[in-house]
C-alpha cells in the first residue's frame, strides 16, 4: 500500500466535540448490545488499566469482523467522546475513579442522554435520571473547567498565562474536532488512485480546493482499523 502522511491543518488536534444539539442522527440512533459492551470494555481498559486510547480503539475495531462501517464508527467515536469528556460526565454521574463496570455504564448513560439517544430497556439503564442529568449539565456548564473537562491545574495555569478572556475562547476551541488531511506521496501513486483505494476500504475523502495533492479524510477512526494505512 502507498505511503501516506497524515497532516492536521488545524491548530488543535483533538478528535472530540461537545455538541449537545439534538441532531437527527442521534435522535434516530438505536443502541446495540454488542457495540455498547465493546465500548464499556474499552473504557475500563483506558480508565482503570491505563492503556492508551488509540491502542484500545484499534483492538476494539477488530473485535468482530461482521461489524460494518457504522458499527466501527459508533464504537470508536463513542469511546473517544467519553474519554475526552470524562470529567464532565463523571461529575454528572457522580462517580469517581477507579471506575467499576456499573460506573462506566452510568457514564455511558450520561453520554447517551445528553446526545438525545433513547436508552433501551436494559438493566444497566434502570432508573437513569434523565431529567437530573440534563439539570446537572446545565448547572455544571457554568464552571469552565468542568464544562470543558480540563484538570484544575491546567485551567488555573492557562487562565493565569493567557488571561480569562482569551482562555475562555481557547478552552472551547481546544475541544473542536480537528480536520485530518492526507497528503499524497506522488512518487508512489496518484491522488485519484489513492482516493479509489480508500473508497474500496470504505473511507470517505473530500477534495481540498487549492491543494492538488491533499484531501480531507471523513472518518479518522478508519485509520486505526485499516492496517494498510
Amino acid at each position: 500500500m502507498v505511503l501516506i502522511h497524515l497532516i492536521k491543518f488545524q491548530k488543535y488536534s483533538t478528535f472530540f466535540t461537545n455538541d449537545y444539539s439534538l441532531k437527527t442522527e442521534y435522535l434516530m440512533m438505536r443502541l446495540h448490545r454488542n457495540l455498547c459492551f465493546a465500548t464499556v470494555d474499552g473504557l475500563l481498559q483506558i480508565f482503570n488499566e491505563g492503556m492508551y486510547a488509540d491502542k484500545v480503539v484499534q483492538m476494539l475495531l477488530k473485535r468482530d469482523k461482521r461489524w460494518g462501517s457504522r458499527d466501527r464508527g459508533f464504537v470508536a467515536e463513542t469511546t473517544y467522546d467519553i474519554v475526552r469528556w470524562k470529567r464532565l460526565y463523571a461529575e454528572i454521574a457522580e462517580v469517581k475513579e477507579p471506575f467499576s463496570r456499573d460506573d462506566i455504564w452510568r457514564l455511558f448513560a450520561v453520554w447517551a442522554t445528553l446526545k438525545g439517544i433513547k436508552l433501551p430497556d436494559w438493566k444497566y439503564f434502570e432508573n437513569t435520571p434523565s431529567r437530573k442529568i440534563k439539570g446537572r449539565f446545565d448547572e455544571l456548564s457554568k464552571i469552565r473547567k468542568i464544562k470543558e473537562s480540563f484538570p484544575d491545574w491546567m485551567d488555573a495555569l492557562a487562565a493565569k498565562e493567557l488571561g480569562e478572556k482569551v482562555w475562555n475562547k481557547e478552552a472551547v476551541a481546544l475541544n473542536e474536532q480537528a480536520d485530518v488531511i492526507l497528503r499524497v506521496n506522488t512518487l508512489k501513486t496518484t491522488k485519484e488512485k489513492l482516493q479509489a483505494e480508500l473508497f474500496d476500504l470504505d473511507i470517505e475523502t473530500e477534495a481540498l480546493k487549492g491543494y492538488p495533492r491533499r484531501f480531507k479524510i471523513g472518518r479518522t477512526w478508519e485509520c486505526f482499523y485499516n492496517r494498510s494505512l
